[in-house]
């Protein structure tokens, strides 16, 4: 401990107790005090990692990254804070989901209940509002503003090409979307509905009523861990011709012997992730299914830019 007396000495009796020392020092700050302790450490000259606690990141605090990047806590700010190239990673659960997240659920939930799957994105530290529940609201730049995931449900309606729009350039800018259905068989509701919105990306349902389980998963940052998904009364995902959807890539990561039903999509600056069912949302399979929670870090994850 002769090197922490040290340089509580040489900054003036710094007030923070040392953790630990081996042949550097390691300090726990409050974050109320973070600045401080940075601006000590920083005027010490001192070069040893900074563990900040209910972070999880280990943070250098005197030594800028090569992109000038000066390294802090990580908190909910829109930013890459800690300098290692993920934004808003904070993650004080260390469940596998960041706390930052915004989510809005657009349409109506399935007929089954959906408490428990509500409550897990909540208690993670998610906001979630659900939208567009009745006919009359538009889907606007306005609405989609405030969050950086949605989760298209049981949706009332079909959207026009401006809405359609609407979505599209918010995904480009780094949105996130997951496209659910087969919350009726009809085809109206299960594949034109979500087809209006989901055209501008070259992704779309085919309709023809499909029983799984999942269990053919292509190697992909949405299908670690994943051994087998419910999938009850729901339909075909297909990657459509290019048209007008603009510059994506698309790729199918889940598949039943009559064709993909899960497709991961890059588009501009975010991603969009269409599976062929609800049932995962469904508190029978998170009850009875672990996997059905290990599906939802993993692609919360990766619609986030986490994976």
């Amino acid at each position: 401990m002769g090197a922490a007396a040290a340089l509580a000495g040489k900054c003036g009796g710094m007030s923070e107790a040392p953790m630990r020392a081996t042949d550097t020092m390691v300090f726990q700050l409050t974050a109320c005090r973070l600045a401080l302790g940075v601006a000590l450490l920083a005027g010490c000259g001192a070069k040893s990692p900074l563990i900040v606690p209910d972070v999880g990141n280990v943070v250098d605090a005197a030594t800028p990254s090569p992109d000038g990047c000066v390294p802090a806590p990580e908190v909910c700010n829109g930013r890459d804070d800690d300098c290692n190239g993920l934004v808003d990673d904070v993650d004080r659960g260390h469940d596998g989901i960041t706390d930052c997240l915004n989510i809005v659920v657009l349409g109506n939930p399935g007929t089954n209940p959906s408490s428990d799957f509500d409550s897990w994105l909540r208690s993670n530290g998610a906001r979630v509002d659900r939208l567009l529940t009745t006919t009359a609201p538009r889907l606007t730049p306005e609405l989609l503003a405030p969050y950086n995931i949605a989760i298209i449900d049981w949706l009332t309606r079909e959207y026009d090409a401006s809405e359609a729009a609407a979505l599209r350039a918010w995904i480009e800018a780094g949105g996130g979307l997951v496209s659910l259905t087969g919350h009726f068989f009809a085809r109206t509701s299960s594949v034109d509905r979500p087809g209006s919105l989901l055209s501008v990306f070259g992704v779309g349902y085919v309709d023809g009523i499909l029983d799984g389980p999942v269990r053919d998963f292509t190697p992909h940052p949405t299908t670690t861990g994943l051994t087998a998904l419910p999938f009850v009364g729901g339909f075909r995902v297909a990657v459509l011709s290019p048209g007008d959807a603009g510059p994506g890539t698309s790729v199918v990561v889940a598949r039943l012997p009559e064709g993909a039903v899960g497709v991961a999509h890059e588009q501009g600056a975010g991603r969009v992730f269409v599976w062929g069912d609800e049932w995962v949302e469904f508190d029978s399979e998170w009850r009875t299914m672990p996997t059905v929670n290990r599906f939802w870090v993993n692609v919360l994850g990766w619609l986030s830019h986490q994976r």
